[in-house]
């Protein structure tokens, strides 16, 4: 993995814009689950979740979360986030590892660029 030996945080975005497969559920047990999978896979075996936070809203009264945040605080002192949103109007699909010397994005929507590498730095 080209971040496994530097990476110092992780930020795992996921914005979905339908409602999903199932109104029967909230945002975080429909989207969320897909993105840890992904989360888990690309973590070295050594990192693992220490404590998990998350903190969904239905701000248009639906019944069930509709936006939801997840935060995890891995083994290694570093966090992830997730974020998954029913209601976005716009589908985006964007990874971001960051590390102590790089960044990498993975944007699943971009087929001419799938994976950018940025040095570590301002912008």
């Amino acid at each position: 993995m080209l971040l496994a030996n530097s990476a110092t945080s992780t930020t795992w975005i996921r914005y979905g814009s339908t409602w999903g497969s199932s109104r029967r559920t909230s945002t975080s047990c429909d989207l969320a689950p897909h993105d840890l999978s992904v989360l888990d896979f690309i973590l070295p075996d050594h990192v693992r979740p220490v404590a998990v936070a998350a903190h969904g809203a239905d701000p248009i009264g639906a019944g069930q979360s509709c936006v939801a945040y997840l935060t995890l605080q891995l083994s290694t002192g570093a966090i992830a986030h997730v974020h998954v949103n029913w209601l976005s109007p716009t589908k985006v699909r964007t990874t971001m590892v960051c590390g102590s010397k790089r960044t990498l994005v993975w944007d699943d929507l971009n087929p001419t660029q799938r994976v950018a590498v940025f040095d570590r730095g301002w912008t």
